[in-house]
């Protein structure tokens, strides 16, 4: 009798016993005679507690074989013809092993030799090469590689089994894991090499202590102190007329714009948290908001107005409509800001980035950076593509109020206004899409420095030639006034315009020229009175328009 194994595991005892003249034959449950796994052994167990003979199939190594190692029921193995590539091709396959027909089961004499031995195969699950290679560089686990890498030959498997079944402790649960982990201990050396390179790592905590990250905090500041200056300036000359035609409360809402993105400039180069991270995005937001969108509809109003004068139509402004409005968007956008603190609220996120540094062990310092940032880019995305739309909005009315009496014009600082927060916003898109490439505390210091020259330039640009032209005397405004700067040509002020249109007024009665009759000429420049008088009129419509503003310039009613 022969113990042969159940016939869906790669067995040829059959063709073997059949054609090497071996007389012998297994009478398992199996179709072919064979026997499970789990009986086999308790056959060899029985045989082994009564002392008797048993002949079957096994394999090596096996832990079983290692039990029975130095006693009297050690396996002893058979040695069979030695196996060739011939015989290998001619054996019986599975569907012939496992067939009714006792024929089939036996197959051919070129497949009756001994079994080849075979290669350990490592398996290793199809995800943990996914799992492993989509995560980044700097984070990636070295398992994978190192058990492709690993080596184990039949000796040592051997040696664990050996180790293993001697403890007899816990023999299916802690032996095992004792005898693997001793082993390991024993040859460290050997195992060091299959570690993958840059391994093993260390990390290494980017400290929030950069001279650039104070010098930001130190520039922000700064900001804060000049907003101030500007606002107590602006407050002290609030009376006179350049601040009154910019609209006093207008300019405070402003002040209070870039006193926010001041702040915003000053918790960037902070070490994040969630509270810094929210505070800092509101901060930003809204002090965009508070600084364009009152500035937006003052614009909006006086092209409202101007427009409305050229056709000689009568118009009404009302103030408390148009804090409604800079209100309600302010509203706005403190509802979204809520919206997107309740639903993905930023946070301390880490940035991990390999470097080339080594450590005492010669693998790579991983830097960790902290930022802050939500789940989803699509809320920075919505606030940059909002204060965009600022900036578009803005140099259109700019544009469109370039005829705008110039007591009342701001196209000039506006355009240059616009154009340095265009700048700045470009470049914080730009460090925001490159982010994963830039070290994360460098990148919130230069984005501080861009607000704060936004600030700085803001206040250059828009607040100090009002202030200064405050600060002239009344009698020495004469013959100022163009409120803008870079290039704009001196004019008369609104009332010695329309002193001048008086003047020319009585000048043309001396000469005998009526505005009532079209009889008399004058040979001015080749024009005709009728000319000359529709000029008059205009020239006199426009002066009691602006004397009508003038009377109120809160109110600016044509």
């Amino acid at each position: 009798h022969i113990t042969n194994i159940q016939c869906d595991w790669s067995t040829f005892v059959i063709p073997q016993a059949h054609y090497l003249g071996i007389p012998v034959k297994s009478n398992g449950p199996d179709v072919a005679g064979g026997y499970s796994y789990t009986r086999m052994v308790e056959i060899y167990y029985a045989a082994n507690y009564t002392k008797s003979n048993v002949l079957l199939y096994w394999y090596t190594p096996n832990q079983i074989v290692q039990e029975f190692v130095d006693t009297d029921a050690e396996f002893q193995r058979v040695i069979l013809s030695p196996p060739t590539r011939e015989c290998s091709n001619a054996r019986v396959t599975e569907e012939q092993r496992c067939s009714e027909n006792p024929a089939d089961r036996i197959g051919i004499e070129q497949g009756s030799c001994d079994a080849e031995a075979h290669s350990y195969q490592k398996l290793i699950v199809s995800s943990m090469y996914s799992n492993t290679y989509e995560v980044e560089e700097s984070m990636r686990s070295p398992a994978y590689d190192a058990i492709k890498s690993i080596k184990i030959s039949d000796l040592e498997l051997e040696e664990i089994f050996l180790r293993w079944y001697e403890r007899n402790t816990d023999r299916w649960n802690y032996d095992a894991r004792e005898a693997v982990c001793m082993w390991v201990g024993e040859h460290i050396d050997s195992l060091q090499s299959v570690v993958p390179r840059s391994h093993p790592r260390s990390f290494r905590v980017e400290e929030y202590r950069h001279p650039a990250l104070y010098g930001a905090i130190i520039v922000a500041a700064i900001c804060i102190v000049l907003v101030g200056v500007v606002s107590v300036a602006t407050f002290h000359y609030r009376k006179t007329k350049v601040i009154r035609y910019a609209q006093p409360i207008f300019l405070y809402l402003l002040l209070v714009g870039l006193l926010f993105l001041c702040i915003g400039a000053t918790l960037l180069p902070a070490m994040p948290s969630q509270g810094t991270c929210i505070a800092t995005q509101w901060f930003i937001l809204l002090g965009y908001s508070l600084e364009l969108v009152p500035l937006i509809v003052k614009v909006a109003a006086l092209n409202t107005l101007h427009q409305h004068a050229r056709k000689f139509k009568r118009v009404k402004l009302e103030f408390k409509n148009l804090y409604m409005t800079v209100g309600v968007i302010i509203a706005a956008v403190t509802i979204f800001l809520l919206i997107w603190t309740v639903m993905d609220p930023l946070s301390r996120q880490s940035n991990k980035k390999l470097t080339n540094d080594l450590n005492e062990d010669n693998g790579q310092i991983v830097a960790i950076n902290y930022s802050c940032a939500s789940d989803s880019p699509v809320w920075l995305a919505c606030a940059y593509i909002y204060q965009l739309l600022l900036l578009v909005t803005s140099t259109v009315l700019a544009f469109q109020s370039r005829k705008v009496k110039q007591e009342f014009n701001e196209s000039n600082s506006l355009v240059f206004v616009i154009y340095a927060h265009s700048v700045v916003l470009l470049l914080r898109i730009v460090l925001w899409l490159f982010r994963s490439s830039i070290q994360a505390n460098y990148a919130m210091a230069i984005t501080s420095y861009l607000l704060s020259m936004d600030i700085f330039l803001t206040l250059v640009i828009y607040f100090v030639p009002k202030l200064v032209a405050a600060r002239v005397p009344r009698a020495e405004q004469k013959n100022s006034v163009n409120l803008g700067i870079y290039g704009a040509t001196p004019i008369l002020s609104a009332v010695e315009q329309i002193r001048l249109n008086v003047e020319q007024k009585t000048r043309l009665d001396s000469f005998g020229i009526s505005v009532a009759s079209n009889k008399t000429s004058m040979p001015s420049e080749g024009r005709g009175s009728g000319a000359i008088q529709q000029e008059l009129i205009e020239n006199l419509g426009a002066t009691e328009r602006l004397e009508c503003s003038l009377k109120d310039p809160v109110m600016m009613n044509d």
